[in-house]
C-alpha cells in the first residue's frame, strides 16, 4: 500500500450542478498542497449524474464511492471519514470553490498549533450569480461566536482525525445543522481557530421555494438547542448574553425571510 496521505478531502454528491461542479473539483486539483487523497461520495445519484461525476473525476487522486441509493450529507460524509486515511481532513462541498493556497496555509497552521483540532477560514458567499459578500471571522473568542451564530463554513473546515477519535463524528440524527453540532462537540475536547484570511467561497442560492422555509426553521430550532444544551452541559452560563443576542437576531431574519417568500409565493399565483 502507497503511503498515507496527510490530508483527506472528503466530499458528498447529490444532482451535481452542472456548472460548479467541475469548478468544485478543479480547485481541489489545483491545491498548491499536495499530499492528499480525495475521497467523493456518489449519493445514490442517477445513471446519467454518475457518469457525469466520474467523467469529471478522472484523475488518479480522486476515488468515488457510489451508495446504491441516497443516504442524505450526514451518513455520506461518515462513510467518507470510515475510508479517509489522512491525520487532517478537509471539507469541501460539490458546489463550492477553495483557493489554491487553502490546504498549505491550513496544513501549516495544524502542524504549528498541536492543540488545535478544527480550524476554519474565512470566505465569500457568492448569492445567485452576481452578489458576492465577504465574511470574515476573529479566530479570537470563536467559542462565544458560536453562540450566536456558526462562524465555521463547512467547505472551509480541516479536521485533526485525532480530535474526531474523541469527540465522534456527524451526528446521523441531524439531517440539517451537522456540522454545528460536531462543532459543539469537538469544542468539549481541542481548540478551535480560523484562519483569518479568505480561501473559500460558497455559493448561495435565494429562490422562493417554500422548502427554504422549513430548512431555516429547522435549522433555527437546532441551533436554539444545541447552544442551550452546551451553555448548560459545561455550566458556561457567562455565554447566554451572546445566546440571547443570537436567537433574536435569528428569528427577526427567519420571520423577514418567511415573510418575503409568502409574498412572492402569492404574488408568482
Amino acid at each position: 500500500m502507497s503511503r498515507s496521505p496527510l490530508v483527506s478531502v472528503i466530499m458528498s454528491v447529490y444532482k451535481p450542478d452542472i456548472e460548479l461542479f467541475p469548478l468544485a473539483i478543479n480547485s481541489i486539483l489545483d491545491q498548491t498542497y499536495t499530499n492528499y487523497e480525495f475521497i467523493i461520495i456518489d449519493d445514490g445519484n442517477s445513471e446519467s449524474d454518475s457518469q457525469f461525476i466520474k467523467d469529471i473525476c478522472g484523475d488518479n487522486r480522486i476515488e468515488i464511492h457510489k451508495n446504491p441509493q441516497n443516504l442524505g450529507l450526514t451518513k455520506s460524509l461518515n462513510l467518507a471519514l470510515s475510508i479517509a486515511r489522512g491525520k487532517y481532513v478537509a471539507r469541501h462541498d460539490a458546489d463550492d470553490i477553495s483557493f489554491p493556497e487553502r490546504f498549505k496555509k491550513q496544513v501549516n497552521f495544524l502542524e504549528k498549533n498541536i492543540d488545535v483540532g478544527l480550524l476554519g477560514t474565512n470566505y465569500q458567499v457568492k448569492i445567485n450569480t452576481n452578489q458576492i459578500l465577504e465574511y470574515s471571522v476573529s479566530h479570537r473568542n470563536i467559542i462565544a461566536q458560536l453562540m450566536y451564530k456558526n462562524p465555521f463554513c463547512h467547505s472551509s473546515v480541516m479536521l485533526r482525525r485525532q480530535t474526531l477519535a474523541l469527540s465522534g463524528v456527524y451526528n446521523e440524527a441531524y439531517v440539517r445543522s451537522q456540522d454545528f453540532e460536531l462543532w459543539l462537540r469537538m469544542i468539549r475536547t481541542t481548540k478551535p481557530a480560523i484562519i483569518e484570511e479568505v480561501l473559500v467561497m460558497r455559493h448561495e442560492y435565494k429562490g422562493v421555494a417554500l422548502s427554504t422555509t422549513s430548512a431555516a426553521v429547522s435549522q433555527f430550532v437546532n441551533g436554539v438547542k444545541l447552544r442551550l444544551s452546551y451553555i448548560v452541559s459545561e455550566k458556561s452560563y457567562s455565554l447566554l448574553p451572546y445566546f440571547l443576542v443570537g436567537t433574536t437576531c435569528h428569528l427577526w431574519y427567519l420571520l423577514k425571510n418567511v415573510t418575503y417568500i409568502k409574498k412572492k409565493v402569492t404574488y408568482i399565483k
